[in-house]
């Protein structure tokens, strides 16, 4: 028998799991460089307070009309507040929605099932790889999940009094969804809670005025940030609804690009669920088989989370992190094992994940010995906080197991399987990718040319660099000018002509160095530093290839005769 929930102490625990979220979730947020699916938001906001034009997005100083303005905007009060935008402001937002959505996780796991399996639940989701992963990253696409599952458990637990007021606030948060990456953001909860009315018979509550005309209030709250773009100056001809609106039905029908494979949430939604894939999928395992046994409510949470994969799956464009609002059903999902451990399928699925984690332990133990291999390059010292996990993982799992082996009917085998899975992930988080983060060599390279282009008092070109490149560049370079994007060398040519004699700063890739020397003639092309390859980055060919595609700072220099040959043409002597 289960023992009763607590009232009392119920808000206590979930706020004890929203504390931890926060550690696993902003430990070493600002020490990662941006990486590419940061770097249009970052240019954004900085364009957005370099311009004092917070209504009219720009990246790379071009209106980027096809994302919503609140993450900008979220951005834009953190730096207000810390007075510095950096790579810990413009995560913020992103880490403390993470941490929201935690909490409601567990909400809607209490709502569903009770407490303890909320907690799980939302333990599960805190833990796993996807979301710790896009919980620690500028992107809005966690922001999104938040809106959207704080939607759904503001749903869950306050329309069953069919308060107009709470009908109003529902729609504003489904508003406020769709505001953080678009479209997706109102129709995903907007599913969730029509599939709910539609299990529980409850669909006339869409024919309630009352109830119907507050939410659209509230959801029309959606199109402010629309109007206060469209009205204001700088809009440049721009509709920004419109925009909005036809990117995500663009990428829904005929998308244009990001064209995955039909397999793509096949394959990505086991691994976002890491450490907790096979007792995930054990536990998708047992809601197909036991179908008919299951109450209304875990029926209603199955079919959401197949109405989601479907939903992404069906659509067009296809994204690997598109699929992460399918994260939190998919935690409950995995906590609901908590309540059926004594059907035999879960049982299975637990001591699958108790050996997965003994396998991940071992790996982790005998990792130092990868140092031995010549072909491996990362030093032994890397090994040592991997190896201590290992032992850690190995210690809880054989002490818990023969405490275990008086009382296998035990809920204690979910707190091993818990304690194993947090060392695991806090490790990868405290340890091991902070390892990674502080030696990236991009940044430090942009600002080395940060540093010349101050000294020579000169603004570089750009020669055919990508827009993700450009705007972590343009980002850390912190130029208040646009910087000239050359498309080819044609152009670097036309780029020089028109240029006063003096040298030219020119951010390329290295395999440009010897096209560059073959076409100028007469100028000096001279390679001053470039990014560095890390040995761990690849193996041979894939070396080979990233140092040919490395960004490089060229400095092109007019040489003496091609300035005499210059000044000769402008004599007027010399003039047919």
């Amino acid at each position: 028998m289960r023992p009763p929930d607590i009232p009392k102490r119920q808000p206590w625990f979930i706020f004890f799991l929203f504390l931890l979220s926060v550690a696993l979730l902003f430990a070493h947020l600002g020490l990662a460089p941006l990486w590419k699916a940061e770097a249009r938001i970052a240019e954004v906001v900085r364009e957005m307070i370099l311009k004092k034009d917070y209504l009219h997005p720009t990246c790379l100083w071009v209106p980027y009309v096809t994302k919503p303005l609140v993450p900008y905007w979220l951005c834009v009060v953190f730096y207000k507040l810390r007075g510095t935008l950096d790579e810990l402001t413009l995560r913020l937002p992103v880490a403390m929605s993470a941490a929201f959505a935690t909490a409601a996780t567990a909400l809607i796991g209490r709502r569903l099932y009770n407490l303890k399996t909320g907690l799980f639940s939302g333990f599960f989701l805190v833990t796993c790889y996807g979301f710790i992963t896009w919980g620690r990253c500028a992107a809005p696409d966690m922001l999104n999940v938040s809106a959207i599952i704080v939607s759904v458990a503001w749903y869950l637990y306050r329309i069953k009094d069919e308060r107009i007021a709470d009908a109003f606030i529902l729609g504003l948060l489904m508003g406020l969804s769709g505001q953080m990456k678009g479209l997706v953001g109102i129709v995903i909860p907007a599913m969730l809670v029509f599939l709910h009315l539609l299990i529980y018979k409850r669909l006339h509550l869409l024919l309630r005025p009352g109830l119907l005309i507050a939410f659209l209030l509230g959801l029309s709250g959606y199109l402010i940030p629309f109007i206060l773009s469209f009205e204001g100056k700088g809009a440049g001809g721009y509709n920004w609804l419109y925009m909005a609106i036809h990117e995500s039905v663009l990428r829904a029908v005929s998308p244009f690009d990001h064209k995955g494979s039909v397999f793509t949430y096949v394959e990505f939604v086991p691994i976002w669920m890491l450490p907790w894939t096979p007792l995930f999928l054990g536990m998708v395992l047992f809601h197909i088989a036991r179908w008919k046994r299951l109450g209304r409510q875990v029926q209603w949470l199955f079919l959401s989370f197949v109405a989601i994969f479907f939903l992404f799956t069906m659509a067009g464009s296809r994204r690997s992190y598109y699929i992460l609002p399918i994260l939190p059903l998919a935690a409950i999902i995995t906590g609901s094992c908590l309540e059926f451990l004594k059907d035999g399928l879960v049982r299975k699925a637990v001591h699958i994940q108790i050996w997965f984690f003994f396998l991940v332990a071992i790996v982790l133990v005998m990792s130092p010995l990868l140092s031995l291999w010549d072909s491996f390059p990362l030093p032994a010292r890397f090994f040592i906080m991997p190896c201590i996990q290992g032992i850690f993982v190995l210690s809880v799992l054989f002490f818990g197991l023969m405490r275990l082996a008086k009382d296998e009917n035990s809920v204690n085998f979910l707190v091993i399987m818990a304690v194993s899975g947090f060392i695991i992930t806090s490790g990868f988080v405290l340890f091991i990718k902070p390892y990674f983060d502080v030696r990236q060599t991009e940044k430090p390279f942009i600002l080395k040319v940060k540093k010349r282009c101050i000294s020579s008092g000169q603004t570089p070109l750009y020669l055919d660099i990508g827009p993700r490149t450009r705007a972590r560049l343009d980002f850390y370079l912190d130029l208040s000018v646009p910087i000239r994007n050359i498309s080819n060398l044609n152009g670097l040519v036309d780029a020089i002509s028109t240029k006063n004699r003096g040298s030219l700063l020119l951010l390329a890739e290295a395999s440009a160095q010897k096209d560059m020397k073959d076409l100028l003639h007469g100028l000096e092309v001279r390679n001053l530093f470039c990014q560095r390859v890390l040995p761990w980055q690849g193996w041979p060919k894939r070396q080979a290839r990233l140092r040919r595609s490395r960004l490089c700072l060229f400095e092109i220099i007019e040489t003496q005769e091609r300035g005499m040959q210059a000044d000769r043409l402008a004599d007027p002597a010399h003039q047919p």
